[in-house]
């Protein structure tokens, strides 16, 4: 019986501060397995399905190249979102046995992904993205399929991108292209596959308008028992919070816009990930820190609530 998920990371460096916080929010995506390719050791929390391939950054890169026949010199830690799309291929043994596969940022916390993505969206969807505008690097599934693993190659100068040592941002719109706007000899010669290209409101900071068509995201954002809430929105679930314009990066915000809330923050986690895991946390402005008295953060549903009576809870 094929597994329906697993989602491959790539990460070098010491670990973020929220990584205990991050693995906290894969382990209640109890169907879902994580493979993340690092040089660093196990953080402390953790999961039964997140896995982790230890590997210098050297190595990982080489391997890479080796398979799609680049060369590895120009090759630098950020450069690697630009060889996400070529990942299923690299990795087609580890990913062999899953439905589907894909990749995914850790500057992210996740919800009840499987809420969105269920087993009849999964089955009809070749390739689903949580923006409605190209391939999102920081979620993005594809079917296990050669034609997706081998996808890549269908982007216009895919190789001469790949190997320059300036980013060109290949896993979300010229990768996304490859689906969207197939060329007319596959229009042709091949079924058009479907594809999900649905935005979620994600991230947070961005040039895109939030639900009420504003650009006033959401400042507190609540987590427990693998939902995901955002202040201000009552009980609707998002399937996770990407807090890639709170950290301080500039290139997806709006111009003129503020500065980054964590840019001059000393420390960002204030709550120990054991108490997080138990009783929930927030993410805001401040950081990441207990959940306060007036959140709207919904407990899991029943069969994870039957599934921790029956079990130890994640993280106690």
């Amino acid at each position: 019986m094929q597994k329906p998920l697993i989602l491959l990371v790539q990460w070098f460096g010491p670990w973020p501060e929220w990584i205990d916080l991050f693995v906290e929010s894969c382990k209640w995506n109890r169907d879902i397995d994580w493979l993340v390719f690092t040089d660093q050791e196990p953080p402390e929390n953790d999961a039964p399905n997140v896995r982790y391939r230890k590997i210098d950054f050297d190595a990982h890169k080489a391997l890479i190249c080796g398979v799609i026949g680049i060369d590895p010199a120009p090759i630098r830690p950020f450069k690697l979102c630009d060889l996400r799309p070529s990942l299923g291929m690299v990795f087609e043994r580890e990913i062999e046995g899953y439905r589907n596969y894909g990749h995914c940022d850790i500057d992210v916390i996740f919800g009840d992904i499987r809420a969105f993505y269920t087993d009849a969206v999964l089955d009809r969807y070749e390739v689903v993205s949580t923006h409605d505008d190209r391939l999102s690097g920081h979620l993005a599934l594809m079917r296990n399929t050669p034609f997706n693993r081998a996808a890549f190659r269908r982007i216009r100068s895919w190789k001469k991108k790949a190997q320059d040592a300036h980013n060109h941002g290949i896993d979300e719109y010229r990768f996304g292209n490859v689906f969207r706007r197939p060329s007319l000899w596959r229009r042709l010669t091949e079924r058009q596959a479907p594809v999900l290209f649905e935005e979620r409101f994600t991230t947070p900071m961005t040039r895109k308008p939030w639900l009420d068509g504003t650009c006033n995201y959401p400042t507190r954002w609540f987590w427990r028992e693998g939902k995901l809430t955002a202040g201000g929105c009552g009980d609707r679930e998002f399937i996770y919070l990407h807090f890639m314009n709170w950290k301080g990066s500039t290139t997806h915000t709006p111009r003129g816009g503020k500065a980054a809330p964590w840019a001059g923050l000393e420390r960002l986690v204030s709550i120990d990930w054991r108490r997080a895991a138990r009783d929930g946390f927030m993410i805001s402005h401040e950081g990441f820190g207990p959940l306060p008295r007036d959140s709207a953060a919904p407990r899991g549903g029943a069969a994870l609530r039957a599934d921790a009576q029956a079990s130890p809870r994640p993280g106690a």
